[in-house]
């Protein structure tokens, strides 16, 4: 193989790799926005034979809105990407966009919730297993562990917000600040 040979099989290498990059911010894209009108129900405990419509609707008593069975397209409890002792996370796929924005906003404006309000408290042992659980949008993994970055990264330097809006991360450092929207690991360098 001489020289002209080796560098043009570089440039090729290259330009697939940037290919394959570009593809796979496609698909992610795609991945995403197939779940547009889902959200994540985190740190649920698990039980045997549980009613996951009723216990959606038990959450949306609790923050105020009517999630009834006819407003759930889908609902189901997903493994975790790395072995876990939490318990597996619930999505909920929604008729509406608009509805997952509305039940999400509601969860926001109830900061505190806990498993000791949606079930009740009988024994010491229930007592001692109440911890808060989150309900967000239901990200893909790419998507989640480029938030978990930026929030480790946000701590780090000392910033004030990390938030996902329609699945994008956007970090920022004060209340007066300019918002950087992280897309990518090379945007987590602008913090």
């Amino acid at each position: 193989m001489d020289v002209q040979d080796d560098s043009e099989l570089r440039l090729e290498n290259e330009r697939l790799r940037k290919d394959l990059d570009v593809l796979q911010t496609k698909l992610d894209d795609l991945d995403q926005s197939a779940r547009i009108c889902n959200i994540e129900v985190q740190n649920i405990p698990e039980k045997k034979g549980e009613n996951l419509v009723q216990l959606a609707g038990d959450i949306g008593r609790l923050i105020g809105i009517t999630l009834s069975d006819d407003k759930i397209k889908a609902i189901h409890r997903t493994a975790h990407n790395v072995p876990s002792d939490r318990p597996k996370n619930i999505v909920i796929q929604l008729n509406s966009r608009r509805l997952r924005d509305d039940v999400i906003a509601a969860a926001r404006a109830r900061r505190e919730l806990s498993t000791a309000d949606l079930f009740p408290k009988t024994t010491a042992a229930d007592v001692a297993r109440v911890q808060r659980f989150y309900i967000n949008e239901h990200l893909t993994l790419k998507k989640k562990n480029l938030f978990v970055e930026a929030r480790m990264q946000a701590s780090e330097k000392g910033y004030k917000y990390v938030w996902v809006k329609n699945a994008n991360i956007m970090v920022r450092k004060t209340d007066d600040s300019r918002v950087i929207n992280i897309r990518s690991e090379n945007d987590l360098l602008k913090m």
